[in-house]
């Protein structure tokens, strides 16, 4: 017992018993089922603080400027944050094309905005849409629409008295505006692009078409249902001082328009927002009062089930303004993928024609080649003939000259012969030598002559 234990031997049995120090803790210890429950517990603990840190953000149109958007919306996003706790809320208040572009990057949760930007949006990038909002007037969703604004002392008292003036819209995109207004002159056989002599897109926000109108630099504004009403009541112009010309409103609706009705805004989630957050605003958004602060702001009477959209396709299909619509030459080209014998057909039947083409104008060709050959040989004929003609002309004009030179010559001859035949003692030329000398001189004056 009292040998010495050799220092390899004593390490060996240090480690053996370190070794199994941990097992026998482990053995001794109890289950540990609290420690995953722990570790399960503490996701779900996590989930408001980060639902906190990170805001749901809602993109809204704001068709009258930031500061009037946030007034008309922001109760609506106080009574979502205390049906929906543990989130908070964010309004941005945006453009038409900052809006889009905002969706299309993801940056937003939520989306509210007007039926057309709806149908444009939706059309081009996953959004549920949740809800819509109901009309103040009976609770009808239909409540979007144009009115054509006119000064009271104006002489128009219809839209068509109109005609060669200049007007103002807010954008040439606007549903709630210039497109419904356009597709109603467009049902009556109108083009208002031609109709007035100029329109003015003035842009967001929409006062800027009433103030315009006040000034006399249009003759009319184009504005979105209720836009004067709510001028009115905010005191920002006289009660009286514009009309609004065409009046087809509902009974009972609160506002004039100048078109059909369309439905009101409408409320969607994006990709961002989880089911789960979605179905919980859909819930406080029905549950809003129509009495609540958060619907007289925005000018309703609460939120109700999303409504059909089949009208404002129409009018954008209408106006080829649809996002879903391609150029001609697509539709041309679906069309030929489904019936590719009668495009064959065609194409053999183009081919045919254009050869067809080719040959008549190379026959064309040929023929008028030989006719301007003919007509140059034709024109040197012509130029010979002419000459030769000249010449004929000149050869009977010498010997009609030459004619007339004779007989004087021949008379002149004969007088000669006879006066020297007639007279020789006169002369002294009765001798043969005589006589040849008078011949002589004869014929050498009639050749001077």
């Amino acid at each position: 017992l009292h040998a010495p234990v050799p220092l390899p031997l004593l390490s060996l049995l240090l480690w053996l018993a370190l070794s199994a120090l941990p097992l026998r803790v482990q053995a001794a210890s109890p289950p540990s089922s609290p420690a995953p429950a722990r570790q399960e517990s503490t996701p779900s603990q996590a989930t408001p603080g980060q639902a906190m840190a990170e805001p749901i953000r809602i993109g809204v149109l704001a068709t009258r400027g930031p500061a009037l958007a946030r007034a008309q919306w922001q109760p609506l996003l106080r009574w979502l944050t205390q049906r929906v706790p543990g989130h908070r809320f964010v309004l941005h208040p945006l453009g038409l094309d900052e809006l889009a572009e905002a969706v299309a990057r993801e940056h937003l949760d939520f989306v509210i905005t007007n039926p057309g930007q709806s149908v444009s949006l939706a059309r081009q990038y996953p959004l549920a849409w949740l809800a819509t909002l109901k009309s103040p007037a009976g609770g009808d969703n239909l409540a979007i629409g144009a009115a054509l604004v006119v000064p009271a002392r104006a002489p128009y008292r219809h839209w068509r008295d109109l005609e060669g003036q200049a007007v103002a819209a807010v954008s040439e995109n606007a549903f709630g505006g210039y497109l419904a207004y356009r597709f109603e002159a467009g049902e009556q056989g109108v083009r208002l692009e031609r109709f007035f002599s100029t329109v003015q897109f003035t842009g967001f926000p929409l006062d800027r078409l009433i103030e315009r109108l006040a000034a006399g630099e249009v003759a009319a504004a184009i504005v979105p249902v209720c836009q004067l009403e709510r001028m009115e009541r905010e005191g920002k112009v006289a009660r009286g001082a514009f009309r609004v010309l065409d009046d087809q409103a509902p009974a009972g609706f609160g506002c004039q328009s100048s078109t059909r009705l369309y439905p009101n805004w409408s409320f969607a989630k994006t990709e961002r927002a989880s089911p789960a957050l979605a179905l919980a605003v859909t819930r406080a958004l029905y549950d809003l009062p129509a009495d609540s602060e958060a619907a007289i702001a925005a000018d309703s009477a609460g939120w109700t089930v999303p409504t059909s959209e089949l009208a404002i396709d129409r009018l954008l299909k209408a106006l080829d303004r649809h996002p879903l619509q391609g150029p001609w030459w697509q539709a041309a080209w679906h069309w030929l993928r489904q019936h590719q014998q009668w495009g064959w057909g065609a194409l053999v039947l183009v081919l045919l024609l254009g050869g067809h083409h080719l040959l008549l104008q190379y026959l064309f060709n040929r023929s008028q080649r030989r006719l301007l050959k003919a007509r140059h040989q034709l024109e040197q004929k012509g130029r010979q003939l002419t000459q030769a003609r000249r010449l004929a002309e000149l050869g009977e004009l010498g010997a009609n000259v030459a004619h007339e030179i004779n007989q004087p010559l021949s008379a002149i001859a004969n007088y000669s012969r006879r006066f020297t035949a007639t007279s020789p003692i006169a002369w002294g030329w009765g001798s043969p030598s005589a006589g040849r000398w008078s011949r002589a001189i004869a014929a050498s004056s009639v050749w001077r002559t």
